[in-house]
């Protein structure tokens, strides 16, 4: 439940304590627009996509990776299924044929995050060797390649996360391995750095409104940015010990989820830092 972080007992394979499972570690999951499909990625290079209410598998894509999958997004209509993956090389699957149907090639090493962009001509995807690329959903081929600028700490740090945002369709959040999130458009002009005052940023999500963005630092801080400015709203722990790996924002409510190895799945109410935001006096308060 995402506002209690109860188990939702409700599904009755939840309240029977059953399982949706991958013979190998889970590394990656997504869900789809209307909240109803969920899919997931394995290690072993293989895709499930699971009725959620009913905790059934509707597909399976074996093989769809070589090595393991890193990242997972849904069309918006649902009915296909962007992956990305340790291969190099991200791919489109449909979801009614049980086939795939594109593939994005091109890259040097690992694809760790692939999205959609929102007008869906587009697919974006983030590497370890360093660059995001563009790509055309109808050719497959590659029409830009974005490389955030580099300094000595940073030089072909790979690319960790990236977010293609709602309400600015033609720019792309990057975040390479360090201290720096990166706004860039399509083109590869960079629009706006965003440093972290403190510790590597490892993690990143943008608000619905894509007017902040929630970042995670290797010294376990929730941090807020204003997107126009550039300029930290707000900050608070997100943990007390162990390593906190990664966050999602909720797509309509006003949700962050935060996980770690010590300290579970936080749920954090994002009103404070909006009111940070704003210039009012208030901090994060975790669920």
């Amino acid at each position: 439940d995402a506002e209690t972080g109860a188990l939702d007992t409700r599904l009755a394979y939840q309240s029977s304590d059953e399982l949706m499972m991958h013979e190998d570690s889970v590394l990656c999951l997504a869900t789809s627009d209307d909240g109803a499909v969920l899919a997931t990625g394995c290690k072993d290079g293989g895709i499930k996509v699971w009725d959620l209410a009913a905790g059934t598998c509707l597909r399976r894509f074996p093989g769809a990776h070589v090595g393991g999958v890193s990242s997972l997004s849904f069309t918006r209509d649902g009915t296909q299924l962007l992956s990305a993956g340790s291969d190099s090389v991200a791919r489109i699957h449909g979801l009614r044929s049980g086939k795939t149907i594109k593939e994005f090639r091109g890259h040097a090493s690992f694809v760790h995050v692939a999205a959609f962009a929102v007008d869906g001509g587009q697919v974006v995807t983030g590497s370890a060797d360093g660059t995001a690329r563009v790509w055309s959903m109808a050719t497959s081929d590659c029409v830009a390649t974005l490389t955030p600028p580099q300094s000595s700490a940073t030089a072909s740090a790979p690319i960790i996360a990236l977010a293609v945002l709602r309400r600015r369709s033609d720019e792309v959040l990057l975040l390479p391995r360090g201290p720096s999130v990166f706004l860039m458009t399509f083109a590869g002009a960079v629009v706006r750095e965003i440093r972290s005052p403190g510790g590597t940023m490892t993690a990143m999500a943008p608000s619905p409104r894509s007017a902040l963005v929630h970042v995670l630092t290797d010294d376990r801080q929730l941090r807020c940015f204003d997107l126009e400015s550039g300029e930290e709203a707000s900050a608070a722990a997100a943990a007390s010990e162990g390593d906190v790996l990664g966050l999602a924002q909720h797509p309509r409510r006003n949700r962050i989820a935060t996980f770690g190895s010590a300290c579970g799945v936080r749920l954090w109410s994002a009103r404070a830092a909006a009111a940070a935001h704003h210039g009012a006096s208030a901090s994060s308060a975790g669920a």
